[in-house]
């Protein structure tokens, strides 16, 4: 994992859960969380200018999503939807980079993923 589970714990996440097919964010919705998968897989997806859907990635267990945009206030460039049943940890923006600012090793293994 890209973060500890105990340590996003430690700093308010919380376990979320998602059926298969069900959306976790929106394209075009305020970046407002962090989230690291703990068992599932996460289609991110977006939608060209012709309305034909494009899949970015496919994510699993020990990845994170939804990240990079916190840093630069900007909504979420694509869509999130579980693909399988999943458990995810979410935690808020503030407390994301109040947890960076604590541990500023964590910056380096996030950019380096």
């Amino acid at each position: 994992m890209i973060i500890k589970e105990n340590l996003l714990l430690e700093h308010g996440a919380q376990h979320v859960f998602f059926d298969l097919n069900q959306e976790i964010f929106q394209e075009g919705q305020r970046a407002r969380f962090y989230y690291q998968i703990v068992e599932g897989t996460v289609e991110l997806t977006n939608y060209n200018d012709s309305g034909k859907e494009f899949t970015q990635n496919i994510i699993s267990a020990g990845q994170c999503f939804g990240e990079t945009v916190l840093f630069i206030d900007q909504p979420y460039p694509m869509s999130a939807v579980a693909k399988s049943y999943c458990h995810i940890l979410k935690l808020s923006k503030t407390a994301f980079l109040g947890l960076l600012f604590r541990h500023p090793e964590i910056s380096l293994n996030i950019f380096n993923v």
